[in-house]
């Protein structure tokens, strides 16, 4: 679980697991990606199912389309546990809520099906980084007076100043504000509502487009990604930007910044234009082109 370095040892020490509710590796099998009976699917409609069908599924509501076929996160089940592995050294432990698709790998691009889900939500205006430590707490308080299960990922939402919003041009250099989000494993955990400085809502079900990344988390870092997505919408004018961006941390202090695993997503439709043709016929990026973009960034 992403917790602030200074915060770790506390909130470790006061927030155990639990199963949801209301209120060193061992053996284990591998599984291409978590499943569960009571995932909420996403509803997509024919059109975006039709243009998805061109790319490669790597697993239930992922998509590759763009870096090489063969960097696959690796996952784990041991009875109702499921660990997310990449490479050696990469590993995410902690619960993801019910139906979130499995974590994309570094440096590849994916097309991410997301349900619907219920969030404890802290907003600010300011440099995220602090950002994140300043909210932190709120929202740990919250989970912990409530007891609610901590999940991974955290969730950062980035927003334009005053009322304006990124928009296609995607700029990170013009988010002013920010949301930082904890999420529930799933509804049953607790109802929506204003708690104070912690608001409880449903975020919809949403597509994205999403770049994994390994490294320390900084908003620099975030910035820098942010060009690839851009990149790759603008090879592929078949979709649209559809909200604003958004970057997940999955990872806490425990594991080393060289390898702590998150992935920057911007949430998409396909282009107005487009909705009603065979827009998989008018791909401008094929996987080799893809990797060739991919390979010049690394």
């Amino acid at each position: 679980m992403m917790i602030p370095a200074m915060f770790a040892t506390a909130a470790l020490a006061i927030q155990q697991p639990r199963d949801a509710g209301p209120g060193g590796d061992a053996p284990g099998s591998v599984r291409p990606a978590q499943t569960t009976a009571l995932a909420a699917a996403p509803t997509l409609d024919v059109a975006t199912l039709d243009a998805l069908a061109g790319y490669a599924t790597i697993a239930p509501n992922v998509w590759r389309v763009a870096g090489p076929q063969d960097l696959l996160t690796e996952t784990i089940q041991r009875g109702d546990e499921t660990i997310y592995r990449f490479a050696d050294r990469m590993r995410i432990d902690t619960k993801l809520p019910v139906g979130y698709p499995q974590p994309t790998p570094p440096e590849v691009v994916e097309i991410k099906a997301y349900p619907a889900v219920r969030r404890a939500e802290v907003d600010g205006r300011g440099n995220p980084d602090l950002g994140m430590n300043l909210a932190f707490w709120p929202l740990f308080q919250h989970i912990d007076r409530n007891d609610i299960a901590m999940t991974a990922p955290v969730e950062m939402d980035y927003r334009g100043d005053g009322e304006g919003v990124l928009g296609d041009e995607l700029n990170l250099d013009d988010a002013r504000n920010w949301t930082m989000s904890f999420l529930y494993e799933a509804e049953s955990d607790g109802p929506t509502g204003d708690y104070g400085r912690v608001e409880v809502v449903d975020r919809e079900a949403t597509l994205v487009v999403a770049i994994g990344l390994r490294g320390g988390y900084r908003y620099a870092r975030t910035r820098e990604a942010t060009e690839r997505l851009r990149e790759w919408l603008a090879a592929n004018p078949s979709w649209e930007v559809a909200g604003e961006p958004r970057t997940l941390f999955y990872n806490g202090p425990e594991r080393r910044p060289a390898d702590q695993w998150a992935e920057l997503q911007v949430p998409i439709r396909l282009a107005a234009s487009d909705t009603d043709s065979d827009i998989t016929s008018n791909r401008t990026d094929t996987p080799d082109a893809s990797r060739r973009k991919l390979a010049a960034h690394q």
